[in-house]
């Protein structure tokens, strides 16, 4: 146990003195409670209870109070998936890992802590993003909205679900860097579903729906979407793309051979 926590607080290191992570913490923190804090504002300004017929303009009707605050999961989702990205593949890109390796000569363990470091950071990360933007929506609505700390049940089944649907995508981009060794493959696999792209293959094919993106808005769907609210089924779905992308990155860290390369 004590050599796994040296190699976390290594790990950890690593992560915090990273330029992604305080580029990804600005925007966290910063840019994206913003933006929800001038989302929540208009709703105020054309009223919680508009819709298309009422309101001119309006694309569809205003979610349910208890959805209102979710929006910025998608920022906090891209987020991640891209610092997931750069971090699985960090070691290899910065030509570090015989350093690391040198620390700790187990690649098992070393994957194993690197895995872990990662997943309870996103963890962390994700939930404090996702419960500061239901706090800014609220304290922005004002007595039209919820309470912004103890919000309501729904609202905490929705937040919970959500966090835990960013981490598994994080995850997931963490070890697509790790497998390819580079920010590429994530890049190019889980970028484009976040940009809709997902959303449009889930509506008009019949596999687009077991695509990591689409799987993860079963988790908190909401009532204006095409999705319906299956968060057992979405992280059914998200497990599966976990082990099979975890087991190959696996594979490839504990077998190749590094040569001088890394």
């Amino acid at each position: 146990m004590g050599e796994y926590l040296s190699l976390m607080r290594a790990e950890w290191l690593k992560i915090k003195t990273s330029k992604a992570f305080r580029v990804s913490m600005a925007i966290l923190l910063f840019l994206v409670p913003l933006i929800t804090w001038l989302e929540g504002r208009q709703y105020l300004s054309v009223g919680l209870n508009a819709t298309p017929e009422t309101t001119p303009g309006l694309i569809e009707a205003i979610d349910p109070l208890e959805y209102l605050g979710l929006n910025g999961a998608s920022m906090t989702s891209m987020v991640l998936v891209i610092l997931g990205g750069i971090l699985g593949a960090m070691d290899f890109q910065s030509h570090s890992l015989r350093t690391s390796l040198l620390a700790c000569n187990n690649r098992l363990k070393l994957l194993t802590g690197k895995v872990l470091t990662f997943g309870l950071f996103s963890l962390l990360v994700s939930f404090l993003s996702i419960y500061l933007n239901y706090m800014v929506m609220h304290l922005a609505l004002g007595k039209e909205g919820l309470h912004p700390i103890l919000l309501n049940q729904a609202a905490w089944s929705h937040l919970l679900w959500k966090t835990l649907a960013v981490v598994l995508l994080g995850l997931l981009s963490f070890l697509l860097g790790l497998l390819g060794r580079t920010l590429l493959l994530p890049l190019l696999f889980l970028v484009p579903q976040l940009y809709n792209l997902g959303n449009y293959l889930a509506e008009h094919t019949s596999w687009g729906a077991y695509l990591p993106q689409p799987a993860s808005e079963l988790f908190a769907a909401v009532p204006t979407s095409h999705y319906a609210n299956q968060p057992l089924q979405g992280l059914l779905i998200l497990s599966v793309w976990l082990l099979a992308v975890g087991g190959m990155s696996a594979l490839r860290f504990l077998k190749t051979d590094l040569g001088g390369r890394y």
